[in-house]
């Protein structure tokens, strides 16, 4: 074989600094999508359990605080927010 295709094809299989880059996003774009999956699923929770407690404190407000079900409505919104910013992957 002529040198030249020997050092063509061994440019080929190496993987230069680039490749390497970009398989290591590749378990961290993963991540990310767990992030936003579970964010969503406790937002929604929240929201549920919010609402639970809004209608006990209706039936006796003295046993569950009005701030409780608030609380856990602003708590849910700002995890339904993170899900929007931005991560540079």
């Amino acid at each position: 074989m002529a040198p030249e295709v020997v050092f063509a094809a061994r440019r080929k299989t190496q993987a230069g600094l680039g490749d390497l880059a970009s398989n290591m996003l590749v378990p961290a774009m993963g991540i990310r999508d767990l992030i936003h999956v579970v964010c969503l699923l406790t937002a929604t929770g929240l929201l549920i359990g919010s609402f639970i407690l809004f209608i006990q404190h209706r039936r006796n407000p003295i046993e569950v605080p009005m701030s409780k079900p608030f609380t856990m409505i602003f708590v849910a919104i700002a995890l339904i927010l993170l899900t929007f910013i931005p991560i540079g992957f």
